[in-house]
């Protein structure tokens, strides 16, 4: 509470009460003023009168009319902005009068709950229209800024539309300096208000409370600060932070009810694992563009905003984006065509792997080695890829052998059909084949065809090895060789080969 010495003498009360009565003065005489200029400017026109007005161009008119319809609205605002600055005046002598009863403490506890309710909404009143006029200056701003870029642009010759210009330019700049005029009159009256609402509450019992204000006000203000403008529309942090929540709550929403489609609902009509999966890629796509389009909407961004983004965008495309761009489409088109499925076994470049995911970007490899392998979609198109099960996972696989001249071919056609046979894994239809090749410099050529089922590349290799391994068997026990490179030495006979032998000292050393 106030110190009970402490007193509000009515001369200090008097001076404040005569700056006020001055004030309200000045005011009532700017209305009056305010109030003639709105009937002298519905007489007054800037169109030139007779004929010259059928000389004018079809945009010098249009300024012109701009330039009377802006005076004429000006006009009015700031008649209306002296009306709320004279209530102001008033709200300030009616606070001052309160502060000396307060102060003085010849109020009494039901005026001092009164008066403490009315300074709180009084307050609140002002918070308000303190924000709304701010935006009033940016907008204002904003206009009087295209009006000084077309006065700039604006041929010296035309007079008539340089005078519209510059009406409009004049008309905008005496708004501004009455809005700010207006902010300071808001300012003014929310101190006088905040002082005597601390003395009816008491000091001590307000600290606490404005400091919580003051930084409420703080977070209000940054919510509400203001990033750039669009179509005059402003574009807040608040805006942005609502937009990218919206934003990341639809993107999940659309992956779950994409998979849940993808998972319960595609299988009732006999759609393939493939298929399905491209579909709930394609259709989580389609619903992300949907979310943000409603997103957009919803927290009042214009479209028109992609227009700005358009250009960073085309630059960073020149810059390299391109990659991501070619890889995205790229992706789509393996979705559609489907030239490779998750779960195809692939060769690409060397590289042998299972698809495990066709993604946005990239695809997901796994080798036989239980290595993920990152490639990105545009491989795929750009390169030869061999697709091992792309109809299904049946291949055909073959191995190579050869046996030494003189060998009972049929014999060796016989057991090697029977090694391929006798593999659990090797199918019977197609019926494995023994081809007779070539003539070899040490051997006779010979190759095994069959036929298996395969999931990854390993099983090729592992039902080969157990083949070869039953061919070494079969052979040896039939006494049949498998060739080895063979060199037959001839030696120049015309004359004596000389051989000569070291004696025992020099074969010691």
């Amino acid at each position: 509470q106030l110190a009970a010495d402490v007193k509000f003498r009515a001369e200090d009360l008097q001076e404040p009460l005569t700056k006020l009565q001055q004030r309200t003065s000045e005011l009532k005489k700017q209305q009056d003023a305010l109030t003639r200029a709105s009937d002298q400017l519905e007489r007054n026109r800037l169109l030139p009168e007779g004929n010259e007005n059928s000389k004018l161009k079809p945009a010098t008119v249009d300024q012109i009319v701009e330039a009377n319809r802006l005076q004429r609205e000006v006009n009015q605002q700031r008649l209306a902005l002296v009306t709320r600055q004279l209530a102001r005046v008033s709200t300030q002598q009616t606070a001052w009068e309160r502060r000396f009863d307060v102060i003085n403490n010849t109020a009494s506890e039901t005026d001092r709950d009164d008066w403490q309710q009315d300074a709180t909404e009084s307050l609140n009143d002002l918070k308000k229209e303190s924000r709304l006029q701010a935006i009033r200056v940016r907008q204002a701003r904003q206009k009087l800024s295209g009006v000084l870029s077309s006065l700039d642009s604006t041929d010296d010759d035309d007079a008539v539309l340089t005078t519209a210009l510059a009406t409009q330019r004049d008309t905008l700049e005496t708004l501004i300096d009455a809005l700010e005029t207006d902010l300071l009159s808001i300012e003014n009256t929310r101190r006088i208000l905040e002082k005597l609402h601390r003395e009816i509450v008491g000091e001590d019992s307000n600290q606490f409370m404005e400091w919580l204000a003051a930084g409420w006000d703080g977070i209000q203000s940054a919510w509400n600060y203001e990033l750039f403008t669009v179509d005059e529309r402003p574009i807040t942090v608040r805006k942005i932070a609502i937009g990218l929540l919206l934003f990341l709550i639809g993107v999940w929403g659309s992956r779950r009810l994409s998979r849940s489609i993808a998972h319960r609902m595609l299988p009732r009509f006999k759609i393939h694992e493939n298929a399905a999966f491209a579909i709930q890629t394609i259709l989580f796509y389609i619903l992300v563009v949907t979310v943000t389009l409603m997103v957009l909407k919803y927290v009042n961004v214009p479209l028109t905003i992609f227009t700005v983004l358009g250009g960073a965008l085309v630059l960073g495309v020149g810059f390299g984006s391109q990659n991501i761009i070619n890889n995205f489409i790229s992706g789509l088109i393996l979705l559609a065509e489907r030239p490779i499925r998750v779960g195809d076994m692939i060769e690409l470049d060397g590289l042998y792997g299972v698809v495990q995911n066709i993604g946005a970007r990239s695809t997901r490899i796994k080798t036989g080695a239980n290595l993920e392998i990152i490639v990105p979609n545009s491989n795929f198109l750009e390169n030869r890829v061999s697709n091992w099960t792309r109809g299904d996972n049946r291949i055909r696989t073959h191995i190579s052998i050869g046996v030494a001249y003189g060998s009972p071919l049929r014999e060796v056609v016989k057991l090697l059909k029977r090694a391929a046979e006798e593999h659990g894994l090797v199918l019977d239809k197609p019926e494995p084949t023994v081809l007779f090749m070539e003539f070899g410099d040490n051997s006779l050529i010979f190759e095994l065809h069959f036929w298996l089922r395969v999931r990854v590349l390993f099983d090729r290799l592992r039902v080969e090895s157990d083949v070869r391994m039953r061919i070494d068997s079969l052979f040896r026990d039939a006494e049949i060789s498998i060739a080895f490179p063979q060199r037959d030495l001839h030696l120049d006979t015309n004359s004596p080969l000389k051989i000569q032998w070291a004696d025992e000292a020099e074969r010691s050393l």
